[in-house]
């Protein structure tokens, strides 16, 4: 029964990483389209554009690097699993490393929204691209 579910998720593996990207960045856009939607539900009185830098600003803070960081486990982890346990490491990771980039004066605070993201993802992305070219 186990290997039934483990076959699909390795089939990817095999098949290469665009496809699985192209397929998980429509699921990534519906979410983020769903959760402007609950957003302005439940926040009313406030303007489409407070809540869209929101949802952005949390979708580009956390949410993209989390998916970068996971992307490593695509085999093991369905897509909502790693959905949820990169989101929660890149709160943790990118929370610990803006205090002490703050903290040593390496990173001045007004860049920190730009920078740690970014090169969260560049990094996964770099060791990503390495891993699938040596296999």
């Amino acid at each position: 029964m186990e290997s039934e579910t483990i076959e699909p998720k390795m089939e990817n593996a095999k098949t290469g990483l665009l496809p699985l990207l192209k397929k998980e960045a429509k699921i990534m856009l519906s979410l983020l389209l769903a959760s402007m939607i609950i957003f302005k539900i439940v926040f009313y009185n406030e303007s489409l554009l407070v809540i869209g830098r929101t949802v952005l600003g949390f979708f580009w803070l956390f949410v993209l690097p989390g998916y970068a960081m996971m992307l490593f486990w695509q085999e093991k982890l369905d897509f909502l699993e790693r959905l949820v346990l990169g989101t929660t490491a890149a709160v943790a990771l990118i929370s610990l490393a803006s205090y002490y980039l703050t903290l040593g004066g390496l990173l001045d605070i007004h860049l920190q929204w730009i920078v740690l993201p970014m090169l969260i993802e560049l990094v996964c992305g770099v060791v990503l691209w390495y891993k699938h070219k040596k296999d």
